[in-house]
């Protein structure tokens, strides 16, 4: 009887009834939206929980963004040890039971892997975290072979249901949208913070607050440079392959460099292509030793990140998306809007 009456097939939950008259009588579309039932929020209280999967570390806390060394940071195109302990490696199955290292991404909390959604579509098979140097392990500092990070951390991905790929995501020719995933590590990551003989892993901040300074100040974030990082081409051809072959990645040691922002270019030269509601451009400038900047193949799902002031914490507003050039250097690198995607993040934490 009540399926008879079922008149929102999609719904399953709006019974259509008769007046006196004996009519029928359909509700209507804002008294659909009051029957839709309200999604539960299985975060709420959690956020500052440090063991849940809905914590959101905070930068004014110090919980994220930051170094694991007091060692002098410079700029350089080699990071240096525990520079960027949030950085993660995403390995994927290759021939003979080996294992290549062809996406990076960032870790945003204990449990989880931010990545681009292209380099969810392969199989992967682990994440590695507090990785410097692929070559070495542990990773020591270059004029001291005594001072030493922890090994690194490899968590294993046994189950595709870690795997969470944006729902709208699209793949076409030229480009990429909604390129957005999380990856759910199949158990928590200890952090430096929580003990510093066994790990040199931190998450990297995102603009949760209102009040940050990503959100209430983009002129001034624009203006200045971003940071990028990763284990992509450097241009050595024949060095990468040997690489490659023997490590799993084009670059071993973690490679890092200042962008400026190019969101007026990207607005004027690939207007079709575009859109500053999800989409940051980057890269492609001279810098001060007169060359190009830029993010290249293998550093697809790192992140770009900013701070306010040195010495802030490092917070994350882009993902490495895609390139419409074909070199690398010259600009044009699309990068995912992360503030754009929080509510999404969010909905699909603790799932």
């Amino acid at each position: 009887m009540f399926q008879d009456n079922v008149c929102n097939k999609e719904t399953q939950f709006v019974l259509c009834c008769t007046n006196g008259k004996g009519q029928e009588v359909v509700p209507t579309a804002d008294q659909l939206e009051i029957l839709k039932p309200k999604p539960t929020n299985l975060c709420l209280g959690k956020e500052n929980d440090k063991n849940s999967p809905c914590w959101k570390p905070s930068g004014d806390k110090a919980e994220c963004g930051t170094r694991t060394t007091l060692e002098h940071v410079s700029g350089g195109r080699k990071a240096k040890l525990g520079e960027y302990p949030f950085m993660v490696l995403i390995g994927y199955k290759g021939v003979n039971d080996t294992i290549q290292y062809r996406c990076g991404g960032s870790l945003i909390n204990k449990w989880y892997v931010l990545t681009a959604g292209h380099c969810v579509m392969d199989n992967i098979t682990e994440v590695v975290l507090g990785e410097l140097n692929v070559k070495t392990d542990p990773d020591c500092k270059k004029n001291d072979q005594t001072k030493c990070a922890p090994r690194k951390i490899t968590r294993k991905i046994t189950s595709k249901d870690q795997i969470i790929l944006h729902e709208n995501y699209i793949s076409g020719i030229d480009i990429l949208k909604n390129d957005i995933a999380l990856i759910k590590l199949n158990k928590p990551v200890t952090l430096y913070d929580e003990d510093a003989t066994n790990s040199y892993v931190k998450p990297i901040c995102l603009p949760w607050s209102d009040d940050n300074f990503i959100k209430t100040n983009w002129a001034n974030v624009e203006s200045k440079n971003a940071t990028v990082a990763g284990w992509g081409s450097t241009g050595r051809y024949l060095e990468q392959l040997e690489n490659i072959v023997y490590f799993g990645v084009t670059t071993p040691h973690l490679q890092t460099a200042k962008v400026p922002f190019t969101n007026e270019k990207c607005r004027k030269d690939y207007s079709q292509y575009f859109d500053p509601k999800t989409h940051l451009c980057a890269g492609g400038e001279i810098n001060f030793k007169e060359k190009r900047v830029d993010t290249c193949q293998g550093d697809s799902g790192g992140p770009m990140f900013v701070r306010d002031v040195s010495d802030d914490p490092w917070f994350q507003v882009g993902i490495v998306s895609f390139g419409l050039v074909k070199n690398c250097g010259d600009g044009g690198t699309f990068f995912t809007k992360v503030e754009a995607f929080l509510p999404w993040i969010e909905s699909k934490m603790n799932v």
